[in-house]
């Protein structure tokens, strides 16, 4: 039992490791923004899943420590090891494959923990180690931010009024909104649009209310968490790490698409969750000719509909 006990504690030291020299290495190559932005969101998407899924691990009691992490899907050691060891090369992803079994080894993982987490890992640092932050686009981020306001307030909105308080409310924001627009002094939104004014923010006022009035409160709850934690996360995702504007960016729609599918596995079945996150993914990577704030309320109620 000590020798168990003894090697958990020698390879956790070793994965602490292996993160500290790949942030060395990455600081001496001038990537270490990428690399911590990378480790950051893998962490935040490690956890998202681990504790919206709640799939229990192995018992720790074999190894005399206290169950301090009940959840181990998928396994953060896996995941931020296979992220950290890229940026060493083949050395780096050998020392984080071993690493990854030990925990096969010590029994406080499955194999399929393990894996999913490997591949995260490794999907996480082929978006990040690629990605470029000297020409973030300003006018978008501001843009985003007041959509995610706007399509949370939404959600709040139909998760505590009536229907009709809620028509009222939605309404009410939409003119509000569009009042903003044309405002004599408007400071904000001379920053956010360019040639155009931004209505954005008024087709996802639309779209969810139509999708409330068509699919109901249920439905529309689901559907304002899409456009929520989607529609303001994919764009901002996209700006960080695509490397051409005229290209859309399949590795930001697949990382939105996995907050979308933690929030509504936390909140819905999981079941739920992984056709409104993958008709999110697809809609958001393919669609080119059709308002996403309209085109994707109606199809999620529609697959919501089909499966509930």
């Amino acid at each position: 039992m000590g020798g168990m006990t003894f090697l958990f504690f020698l390879i956790s030291l070793s994965f602490y490791a292996l993160v500290f020299i790949a942030g060395y290495r990455t600081y001496q190559d001038k990537k270490i923004v990428p690399f911590l932005m990378g480790l950051i969101f893998s962490v935040i998407v490690g956890l998202s899943l681990k504790y919206s899924l709640q799939i229990p691990r192995p018992s720790y009691e074999h190894l005399g420590l206290s169950k301090w992490d009940t959840y181990g899907f998928p396994s953060m050691h896996s995941l931020l090891s296979f992220y950290a060891g890229s940026y060493l090369g083949f050395w780096g992803v050998l020392w984080a494959g071993f690493i990854a079994l030990s925990r096969v080894i010590l029994k406080v993982h499955n194999v399929l923990d393990v894996i999913v987490g490997a591949l995260l890992g490794l999907f996480l640092f082929y978006a990040f180690s690629n990605s470029t932050f000297k020409s973030i686009n300003k006018r978008e981020v501001v843009r985003k931010i007041i959509h995610f306001i706007v399509a949370f307030s939404l959600f709040l909105g139909i998760y505590f009024l009536s229907l009709f308080e809620f028509v009222v409310f939605a309404v009410l924001l939409l003119l509000l909104y569009a009042f903003a627009l044309y405002l004599p002094t408007r400071r904000l939104y001379n920053y956010v649009k360019r040639k155009e004014k931004d209505l954005g923010a008024i087709y996802l006022i639309s779209g969810i209310l139509l999708a409330y009035a068509l699919f109901g409160r249920d439905i529309a709850l689901i559907v304002s968490i899409v456009m929520t934690i989607g529609d303001s996360l994919s764009p901002l995702f996209s700006i960080l790490l695509k490397s051409s504007e005229k290209k859309r960016c399949w590795q930001s729609s697949i990382l939105a698409s996995l907050f979308v599918f933690s929030a509504l596995s936390y909140l819905y079945d999981p079941f739920v969750a992984l056709f409104a996150s993958l008709t999110f993914c697809v809609i958001d990577y393919f669609n080119k000719k059709w308002e996403d704030n309209i085109l994707l309320p109606i199809i999620i109620g529609i697959i919501m509909v089909l499966i509930i």
